[in-house]
């Protein structure tokens, strides 16, 4: 076995080991708060000591680092997966996925306070998750653009705004008094959304039609 294949099995075996702490990490801050948690709650959750857990995260912040770049990593490969054809088949299985994401995790406002109150955790929410999230779905849409399957406009407003929608209906996941949007799957979510974004508030001629008859 070479040097490198000896590397790649310890980094995978290390990956492998860190995701039940992350996972651990993601359930103890939805309970108690980042503040409020600590590593030894963590460690239990885990099911291992606090001395074990201290060999994979060095402090409490490392564990809410790797959330986030848990969730970047998590979002870049979803984008670079999705096979898609037209917008709304991409917007569907964009907004889709992350909506399911951010549902099963909900971790957004701890991670937009924690981005607010932390300078190291603010530059990396917005370098690792953000700008990659953005950066990404503008060469999409770009690419859709220049094949003339898109309406051209400015890819990187077009883009945020798309983000912007994703971040706003994350939250309201979190503060679940909202019987309407809890009782929509993603899917259906999505497609509402991608309605008004794709089609926009005036009336269409099939509007019209239809009431007419």
């Amino acid at each position: 076995m070479t040097e490198e294949q000896t590397t790649s099995r310890r980094e995978r075996r290390i990956a492998d080991r860190r995701a039940p702490i992350l996972q651990a990490a993601a359930a103890v801050f939805r309970e108690k708060g980042y503040d409020r948690a600590t590593t030894k709650e963590i460690a239990d959750a885990a099911d291992m000591s606090e001395g074990s857990l201290y060999n994979y995260f060095n402090t409490k912040r490392d564990l809410l680092l790797g959330l986030v770049q848990e969730f970047a990593n998590h979002t870049s490969a979803d984008i670079n997966s999705i096979q898609a054809e037209g917008i709304e088949e991409l917007m569907v299985k964009v907004m889709a996925s992350r909506f399911k994401y951010i549902r099963h995790k909900g971790l957004i406002i701890l991670l937009l306070h924690e981005a607010r109150m932390d300078p190291e955790v603010h530059r990396y929410y917005v370098e690792e998750v953000l700008n990659r999230f953005r950066h990404q779905l503008e060469q999409r849409l770009q690419v859709l653009m220049d094949a003339g399957i898109m309406h051209p406009v400015n890819a990187a407003i077009a883009a945020r705004t798309v983000i912007s929608a994703m971040i706003g209906f994350s939250v309201m996941f979190e503060v679940g008094d909202d019987a309407l949007i809890e009782q929509m799957s993603s899917e259906e979510l999505t497609r509402q959304v991608l309605d008004l974004l794709l089609n926009g508030l005036r009336s269409r001629p099939e509007d019209a039609s239809g009431d007419a008859a």
